[in-house]
């Protein structure tokens, strides 16, 4: 992984602070509320510590969860980024520290552990982890939530345009979603989406009447904190998710 890679995947668990501080940017009227974006320049560089002592009870743990994505290779994909902070500092790790989760090694990368594995592997399980340090170790666990998964239409399906257009889901509804659907109009494209919220009607029934035919995409989004993360040996634990599926289908 080279240092660009490894900076950008340290950033996901800094964005992850801003959204859990209410400093992540407020969204547009009428967007919908899971979808969050921020700038932050090539030049940003989080402070990076070095520690004698890098037992547990000298860290904060810091846990990011991303479960699919927009893209087909990423979409049946579970990313897990660990990573730990000493006084507001990243904290490098040199002396041989590991991080292991379901008994699978989270391969480092200085500041950071990092895992990819197929969704399902942790999709709706609890995931116990270990950090050692030399002679020193410590657990900490969280319950995945359900990978998403968009089960109807089909990947490349023919869909009708309609004011009804049925959307059949998988996902964990204990925690904010919506489903959003993207088709061309005249001069550009157009959204039709359901309301961000908990629970809401399997199939999601979305008006995309106004869409042309054309290529087109249906996706699910969530952001959700894991809210039952437990690690009492570390000074303390911070964790949250995403979790993001898309197919694309051509609108009839």
């Amino acid at each position: 992984m080279s240092t660009r890679q490894t900076l950008w995947r340290t950033l996901a668990v800094v964005f992850v602070a801003l959204l859990v501080s209410g400093c992540a940017p407020q969204r547009a009227a009428g967007e919908p509320a899971a979808v969050q974006t921020v700038e932050i320049s090539d030049d940003f560089a989080p402070t990076v510590v070095s520690l004698q002592d890098t037992s547990p009870g000298q860290l904060a743990l810091s846990l990011y969860l991303q479960l699919g994505g927009y893209e087909a290779e990423d979409r049946d994909i579970a990313e897990l980024n660990v990573s730990f902070t000493s006084q507001g500092g990243l904290v490098q790790f040199t002396a041989g520290e590991s991080v292991s989760c379901n008994g699978m090694t989270l391969p480092g990368y200085g500041t950071n552990f990092n895992l990819k594995v197929p969704s399902e592997v942790f999709s709706g399980k609890l995931v116990t982890c270990v950090y050692t340090s030399g002679k020193t170790s410590a657990t900490f666990s969280f319950t995945a939530p359900l990978a998403p998964v968009i089960l109807s239409p089909k990947e490349n399906a023919r869909v009708p345009h309609s004011k009804r257009t049925p959307v059949t889901y998988r996902i964990s509804q204990d925690r904010e979603f919506y489903v959003i659907a993207i088709g061309p109009t005249t001069g550009g494209m157009t959204k039709a989406w359901t309301p961000t919220a908990t629970r809401q009607p399997n199939p999601v029934l979305l008006d995309t009447s106004a869409f042309q035919p054309g290529a087109g995409s249906i996706a699910m989004n969530q952001l959700f904190p894991l809210s039952d993360l437990r690690g009492p040996d570390f000074q303390s634990v911070q964790g949250n998710g995403g979790a993001e599926y898309e197919i694309q289908v051509t609108w009839a």
